[in-house]
């Protein structure tokens, strides 16, 4: 009979992250600096892995998307609920200040950071059906993160503040 040799697992060289709470939407910045994660509530979290340190972003809320990162490390698109549907917003990693990238009244999500930085791609239903949306303005965006500090620019009336519908996200018991 032929022997057969069992190769290492790929699991013996995994590794719990002490989180603290459920996890959902990982990602990892391009360096491997950073990691992130969406928690129960919806915010993202961002951890320096050097250090364990991590902090939330508070707003938007509902985060239905695992972020995807600027080359250089310093930024986050991820796709959120709020205002009604579905939108795309960018963060800063070390502020958590965030901005709405786009506004499309059927939904936008899933976006993904080219690896130049200077595109933003996501699926967008602004004519009706999903089709694939090049933004081409994602240092503007960068630039007014960085700069404009009235609250305006960043909050919105709680009125307007919508929940996501039901089973966006896949927890399902956060306690």
């Amino acid at each position: 009979s032929q022997m057969v040799r069992k190769a290492n697992a790929p699991g013996d060289a995994s590794m719990p992250v002490a989180t603290g709470e459920p996890a959902d939407f990982a990602s990892i910045s391009p360096t491997g600096k950073w990691m992130s994660w969406v928690d129960p509530a919806g915010h993202l979290v961002i951890m320096k892995v050097a250090t364990g340190e991590t902090h939330k972003v508070p707003e938007p809320g509902e985060v239905l998307s695992a972020a995807s990162w600027s080359p250089d490390d310093t930024h986050v698109v991820v796709e959120a609920f709020d205002w009604g549907a579905p939108g795309v917003y960018m963060a800063d990693v070390t502020s958590g200040r965030a901005l709405r990238l786009t506004a499309a009244d059927g939904g936008e999500g899933m976006p993904a950071w080219s690896p130049d930085g200077a595109r933003v791609v996501t699926v967008s239903e602004r004519e009706g059906k999903p089709a694939l949306w090049v933004h081409t303005h994602v240092e503007d965006y960068v630039t007014l993160l960085a700069t404009r500090d009235e609250p305006g620019a960043f909050a919105r009336p709680a009125r307007l503040k919508m929940p996501a519908p039901p089973g966006a996200r896949r927890f399902r018991n956060a306690k």
